[in-house]
């Protein structure tokens, strides 16, 4: 799912964590689509005598489809968040945001806005006006998110937000950017690899010019492990610096493993679909292979994958009775990715016996070539 609001670090040395999540999805591509989520996480600080912090948070988000590659995309969600060492800490949140999609099956740009409502029930504050009560914080970000599948196995992710919060003690308000990047490859067998690096940069208006910014770097590396179609475990490290407004300097080190499991969407592989090799049907190499989707109404549908560069251009499948399309093909033997464009749209291939994630939130299907 795209990113919500962009985040505020708070630093607090090092820790490690365990975040589990998961998600539910309806709809087809080319229709619109709901979607829903949760997260729950808990961190245990390693310097700080047992310190704890746990947090959860919900989410929904509906896509409408435009025109071809575009899309409108509407989220909101909640969240919570105590620290064992902090009482003031705690927090209750709710978030909503908007953004316009332009994708095709290689790259994802997004252009969102979003706002943010905080209220920390147990931490007192004076206003501008001198009242004194309980400490809000509103917050509104507007940024872009791009994504590019360079090649097969290898995208590339990179975000940039500008933030402007404005709380009920003006001492804490606060403008800035964040900026993140990062890059993902595939090692084979379920695993992966992801690198990336996230800069936050805040400026308080209201304070001295000796107390008025503050630095937030993270770098870090993690390795993912997808068992089956739908699960996911990651184990993640990083190293992070937190420069505070009086120029003091935290380097901390931070760990996290986290479990996210995937619901609706693409079927998970079924066997009695797998391919025998005692079947006359199975897709040999060098014996043309054919595949048929119903598309009924569609104007235009392709056939793409890892054997022909992605290129929607490269394979159209012919139209026939019924709103069926098809084409024939010669693939060599191993298992290929693949997917169909109807009409601009991604679709996942319904006959599909395996699916594999495409990067984009979404399915390709895995065909398997005999020899």
């Amino acid at each position: 799912m795209a990113p919500g609001p962009a985040p505020t670090v708070v630093p607090g040395g090092p820790f490690a964590a365990l975040q589990a999540g998961g998600t539910v999805a309806w709809g087809r591509p080319g229709r619109m689509g709901l979607a829903m989520g949760g997260q729950a996480w808990t961190e245990h600080f390693l310097d700080a005598g047992g310190r704890r912090v746990g947090s959860g948070a919900v989410l929904v988000e509906a896509t409408v489809p435009l025109y071809r590659h575009w899309a409108l995309r509407a989220g909101g969600g909640g969240h919570v968040f105590d620290d064992s060492a902090r009482e003031t800490a705690r927090r209750i949140a709710g978030w909503s945001e908007a953004g316009i999609v332009m994708a095709t099956s290689r790259w994802r740009l997004e252009a969102q806005a979003g706002l943010e409502a905080r209220r920390y029930p147990d931490f007192l504050s004076i206003d501008d006006t001198g009242a004194v009560g309980v400490y809000t914080e509103r917050q509104a970000n507007a940024g872009l998110h791009a994504s590019w599948a360079v090649m097969r196995g290898l995208v590339l992710r990179g975000s940039g937000h500008l933030r402007r919060t404005d709380a009920r003690d003006p001492w804490f308000d606060d403008r800035g950017p964040t900026v993140e990047a990062s890059v993902e490859t595939a090692l084979g067998r379920g695993f992966g690899l992801e690198g990336d690096a996230f800069l936050q940069e805040r400026r308080f208006p209201e304070r001295p010019d000796d107390r008025d910014r503050d630095h937030y770097r993270q770098a870090g590396l993690a390795v993912t492990w997808s068992p089956a179609g739908r699960w996911q475990v990651r184990l993640a490290g990083a190293r992070a610096r937190y420069t505070w407004p009086d120029g003091t300097v935290d380097d901390d080190a931070r760990w996290q493993l986290g479990v996210t499991l995937r619901l609706g969407g693409a079927d998970l592989p079924d066997p009695a679909r797998l391919p025998r090799d005692d079947d006359p049907a199975t897709p040999r190499a060098g014996r043309p292979i054919e595949l048929r989707v119903h598309a009924p109404g569609a104007a235009a549908v392709a056939l793409v994958g890892d054997f022909n560069g992605w290129d929607p251009g490269a394979a159209p499948l012919t139209p026939g009775a019924d709103g069926w399309w098809s084409t024939r093909i010669l693939l060599p033997a191993g298992t290929h990715a693949y997917a169909y464009v109807v009409d601009g749209a991604w679709l996942t291939p319904p006959e599909a016996s395996a699916t594999e994630d495409d990067g984009f939130g979404g399915r390709n299907g895995l065909l398997v070539v005999m020899p």
